[in-house]
């Protein structure tokens, strides 16, 4: 029989494998660039910088990024929005509550955007 120095040892191990394996089964490994926002198709949205909308407006109201970045605008309203540049008269299409749209700056300059469903919610992205 074991001595009991011997079976404590013994159930420590296999209480450290069996931590060991749960902590294991299930995981996945998760790309590096994964945001976990997605359009309205489903479908992934890259970016590094992040705007939330909501009924009271675009937060933050003035982000500053360098040139090349992506930004995600994340639609956190219960209705649906959307995100339109005044310089370029270019934006996203409807975003729906819960989806998200992303945007790369290629060119340093200011950018201020409003909802074109609530003029009234307005932001600006400054480009570095």
């Amino acid at each position: 029989m074991l001595s009991r120095k011997y079976t404590g040892i013994i159930i420590a191990i296999m209480i450290i494998a069996v931590a060991v394996i749960s902590g294991c089964i299930g995981q996945t490994e998760t790309p590096a660039n994964n945001t976990g926002y997605v359009n309205d198709r489903g479908e992934e949205v890259p970016g590094d910088y992040i705007v939330f909308i909501t009924a009271s407006g675009f937060e933050p109201i003035v982000l500053t990024v360098p040139k090349d970045s992506t930004v995600i605008w994340k639609n956190l309203d219960a209705k649906g929005q959307t995100v339109f540049f005044n310089t370029t008269r270019k934006g996203s299409p409807s975003i729906n509550p819960g989806r998200s749209w992303s945007f790369t700056f290629n060119e340093s300059g200011k950018y201020p955007y409003y909802s074109s469903f609530y003029i009234s919610l307005k932001g600006t992205i400054i480009v570095e």
